[in-house]
């Protein structure tokens, strides 16, 4: 069993990338793919740590299609020393930027201050105080938390920080096609993240992957926590049609985010189980590419 999606606290997420792979090895998998937003600060880390896991290095990009459509690719086996990529991270990381101070704004506006420092203390306390950590909205729901304004994470999400709430603000992406460049030119096997989470209809998902597939897109995530059993057999099927790899995983931020998911499985009676197998091809795929 294999989790090939998830996230430090070198971008969101509350685990370290030493403490990502002792859950991973504690629940039984064979590999972890660590795909922290934007950034392959988390990577150093993870490869370093002694685990009987397979480490898989990676990172998930946030772009857009024709149209404005956010989609999230991630690239496994990524070289986090290639200049054109770590240029790019760091023009997204930018967007990022000017959007939480713009989001911090709306809050101010709202009557709950919070300033730019409050929520980088979070962060840098996350990361063991090293300064670099990609700054998001969970950020700042905790220090929106600390304050007292929210009770916890998913209340702040959901009261002030999610899509079409008041202090919900859209942010500058990388274009999917230069995502897909940017990441083949790291060596990375570029993945469609979630794709039936960014587009709930299954017509919407096959449109897409027309235009993303001859953008150079090599798979899909065909098994995903928040899936239903017809996604999956829709998301295996046309991965099947369209000749792309298949991959998975549980998008694991930590304990207290999206709550129950445990890394390697879902949660609830939303169980999921990556074999192997899609391991197996994307190794093969990558071997035939260089």
């Amino acid at each position: 069993m294999i989790d090939l999606h998830c996230h430090s606290t070198a971008s969101d997420g509350e685990c370290t990338p030493a403490e990502l792979l002792a859950l991973a090895a504690q629940n039984g998998l064979s590999a972890l793919a660590l795909t922290d937003h934007d950034t392959t600060e988390g990577i150093e880390e993870f490869l370093a740590v002694d685990s009987t896991v397979e480490r898989i290095p990676g990172v998930e990009l946030s772009c857009c299609l024709a149209g404005s459509n956010a989609i999230h690719i991630v690239g496994l086996y990524v070289n986090k020393d290639n200049s054109a990529l770590q240029e790019g991270l760091a023009q997204i990381r930018s967007w990022r930027d000017e959007r939480n101070l713009a989001i911090l704004e709306k809050l101010r506006e709202l009557g709950m201050p919070v300033s730019f420092n409050d929520v980088l203390e979070i962060a840098d306390k996350e990361n063991d105080g090293s300064g670099k950590v990609v700054i998001g909205r969970p950020h700042i729901a905790k220090a929106l938390c600390q304050y007292g304004y929210c009770k916890d994470v998913r209340d702040a999400f959901e009261q002030f920080l999610k899509n079409d709430r008041p202090a919900y603000v859209n942010r500058r992406k990388l274009e999917a096609k230069e995502g897909i460049r940017l990441l083949h030119e790291a060596g990375a096997v570029v993945i469609w993240a979630h794709p039936f989470v960014t587009m709930s209809r299954h017509n919407k998902v096959t449109h897409a992957i027309k235009e993303l597939a001859y953008g150079g897109l090599d798979g899909l995530e065909t098994i995903y926590p928040d899936y239903t059993p017809a996604d999956i057999k829709y998301g295996r099927a046309l991965a099947k049609n369209r000749m792309l790899l298949e991959s998975g995983g549980t998008d694991f931020h930590g304990p207290n985010v999206r709550k129950g998911i445990q890394i390697g499985f879902g949660y609830g009676q939303n169980s999921i189980c990556v074999p192997d197998s899609f391991l197996d091809a994307i190794k093969k795929a990558r071997q035939k590419r260089s």
